[in-house]
């Protein structure tokens, strides 16, 4: 298994299912985990995970004193578009791994080791397309190759650490370019990845369109595992997922006992209070926070034409 040290960022006040994204990484143990953070919280950190504390005003002047031109990274949100840039920035925390990575903390997951091994990682210099859990491989020329985007004659990083708004940098509009002209080699399959519709109440996952809702469960034996259950032609159907993601999702968490525990819309729980049928019938309704930011974006927009 190749060396790997998978980096997260996070100001302000960490997750209330944070100790679960800790136990799910924890159960990777072959993988470090960096975390760069303010919230002096105390956790039970496992061994393979190397915090920082850092204020974000100290890890922006480290990350200016990477670059030549001034920067402009205002809000933490910002710290996205940084995301393909760790190998560079973060080059003295990452001597020693052959592949390095960024996640969310939004995210629980399965059994990473498994599927890497499964794939034959070494074949590939980035590994996944998602901003919440991506990996390069660890050299100079993958760290730096952020640098090759050119966008109207200008370096686009330039413009985008130039510019304080969110370029999503990380994913299609940004690094992902290089990777899919194939000047690099890329592994891009997004079904192993259970990334949870921000629209919906229940669990729907954006690469299973036709599933329409979802349940999972999480246990750590020998190794951990975790499987998602939909209903399909009136059958339950189990998969095994490498990790579920959570994003801009309000959740629950009712967990006692971390060995073995059931995620279901919208908390954490070890037993489930019905059959999971149950769980997985009925009609998807809209999250009111998802209406809500439909209607702020909205606003927004005719504020500006009004500015105009």
């Amino acid at each position: 298994m190749n060396k790997i040290c998978v980096i997260a960022l996070y100001f302000g006040r960490l997750p209330n299912y944070f100790n679960l994204w800790l136990k799910s990484v924890e159960a990777n143990s072959t993988i470090d985990f960096m975390l760069f953070t303010d919230d002096n919280t105390k956790y039970d950190y496992p061994k393979n995970v190397i915090v920082h504390y850092i204020s974000f005003d100290e890890l922006v002047k480290k990350i200016q004193d990477k670059f030549d031109f001034r920067i402009a990274i205002k809000k933490p949100y910002k710290l996205c578009d940084i995301k393909p840039m760790f190998g560079y920035v973060f080059s003295d925390y990452l001597i020693g791994y052959d592949y390095w990575g960024h996640c969310d903390v939004d995210v629980i997951f399965g059994n990473i080791k498994k599927y890497l091994s499964e794939i034959n990682i070494y074949k590939y210099d980035k590994v996944f397309r998602c901003g919440h859990f991506s990996l390069y491989r660890n050299t100079k020329k993958i760290n730096n190759n952020f640098m090759e985007l050119i966008e109207n004659g200008t370096p686009k990083y330039i413009t985008v650490l130039s510019n304080p708004e969110n370029y999503i940098f990380d994913e299609t509009t940004g690094i992902l370019k290089l990777y899919d002209n194939k000047k690099y080699t890329i592994y891009k399959n997004k079904y192993c990845i259970a990334d949870i519709n921000v629209k919906y109440k229940d669990f729907n996952i954006y690469s299973h369109k036709k599933d329409k809702k979802y349940i999972f469960e999480w246990s750590k034996n020998k190794e951990p595992m975790l499987v998602g259950y939909c209903i399909k032609k009136k059958n339950i159907i189990k998969r095994e997922f490498l990790y579920a993601h959570f994003q801009k999702r309000k959740m629950e968490n009712c967990i006692t006992n971390f060995e073995h525990l059931y995620i279901i819309p919208n908390s954490f729980v070890n037993e489930l209070s019905m059959e999971k049928e149950k769980y997985l019938k009925g009609k998807n309704k809209y999250r009111k926070e998802y209406i809500n930011m439909i209607k702020n974006r909205v606003i927004n927009k005719i504020k500006k034409i009004y500015r105009r």
